[in-house]
């Protein structure tokens, strides 16, 4: 495991099946890694996941997360370009071993949708608006958010993976 000197960044690589990279700070939150193996615990975000992939949160209004009233959030599994080709090589020189793009493709990215569930922490008191941010930039609201209140934080229940979106938008 290797760990930043602020403790912020963590990468948990030790067991292939459960490898992770963190980032926890006030303002940006990350994860990526076995998100299905491993439930991801940071200062404001607590997620599970159906697959490998990452998830990122960040401030858009340079307050901390936790007083932020505009969050984006991004979750993404697998991705590659449209007409990418790629191979597995298992001889050679080690350094040439692994996955081996053969062509880069083009635009547009396709992106595996990554469902699960994500819990966020807030000091607000009330249940934010959540919508999908679309490819074409309009807004999708998402079904099901809940609140779970606690001492002094407010525990944010987000569906994710329900629209066809690696964006999301979260305005308290």
């Amino acid at each position: 495991m290797y760990r930043s000197v602020t403790g912020e960044i963590i990468w948990a690589y030790g067991e292939k099946e459960k490898a992770l990279l963190t980032i926890n700070t006030p303002k940006y939150q990350a994860a990526a890694g076995r998100l299905d193996k491993v439930r991801v615990q940071l200062d404001n975000i607590s997620a599970a996941f159906d697959q490998h992939g990452a998830i990122t949160a960040i401030a858009l209004d340079d307050m901390t997360l936790s007083m932020s009233k505009s969050i984006l959030l991004t979750t993404v599994s697998s991705f590659r370009n449209t007409g990418m080709i790629s191979e597995i090589r298992n001889s050679g020189p080690a350094h040439l071993q692994g996955k081996l793009v053969r062509e880069v493709g083009t635009a547009p990215v396709l992106l595996k949708r990554i469902r699960g569930e994500l819990v966020f922490t807030s000091a607000h008191n009330n249940i934010p608006r959540v919508a999908a941010v679309m490819t074409d930039g309009s807004l999708k609201n998402i079904n099901g958010v809940q609140s779970k209140a606690g001492d002094k934080m407010q525990n944010i229940v987000i569906p994710l993976g329900t629209e066809n979106s690696p964006w999301y938008w979260v305005e308290f």
